[in-house]
């Protein structure tokens, strides 16, 4: 789900986001997702990623799917400094 609002004069899409587990995601998916959105965009969600970037004991593969395409697209990931349940 995605809202658009403005601040200050800048347009923002705001977006809810789950990628439940066993769910294949692949590159060009995730790339369509994230096309979908503005140029400026915060996505909150539940992406069941597992990567040692953001405090997971281990990564997994749509951990490194997920933390190429930020790389890649020159994103920012925000993550609690501590695992999550």
């Amino acid at each position: 789900a995605n809202i658009k609002i403005k601040i200050n004069h800048l347009n923002v899409t705001i977006s809810s986001a789950y990628f439940p587990p066993g769910q294949q995601i692949t590159e060009p998916k995730l790339q369509s997702f994230l096309q979908s959105l503005d140029s400026s965009f915060i996505v909150g969600g539940d992406f069941n990623v597992k990567h040692t970037q953001w405090c997971s004991r281990y990564t997994n593969t749509r951990g490194r799917l997920f933390h190429t395409s930020i790389l890649k697209n020159k994103l920012y990931f925000i993550s609690p400094d501590e695992l999550t349940y």
